[in-house]
């Protein structure tokens, strides 16, 4: 499994321990103001559980020192090449 992050700033935001909580939020019915700081994405394929995944995000958001993770709803087009 990898996952990759990309920095939307310069700041240097302070790592969170690592039992700290990472909420998982729907991004389409947050109320509050938040700020992004990153994009994490995992790419899991069929070996790695659902729950492996959220997990290994949930680490990656921790050493960037967010607070919780916002999940946006992606359209995902595959094209078949083979014709």
């Amino acid at each position: 499994m990898s996952v990759k992050t990309v920095p939307y700033e310069t700041i240097a935001w302070s790592r969170k321990p690592d039992n700290f909580p990472i909420e998982i939020l729907d991004s389409r019915n947050i109320t509050e103001p938040y700020k992004v700081i990153a994009f994490v994405q995992a790419n899991a394929g069929k070996n790695h559980s659902f729950q492996d995944t959220l997990e290994k995000l949930r680490a990656a958001a921790r050493k960037i020192g967010a607070d919780a993770l916002a999940w946006i709803p992606m359209l995902v087009i595959r094209l078949n090449t083979t014709d």
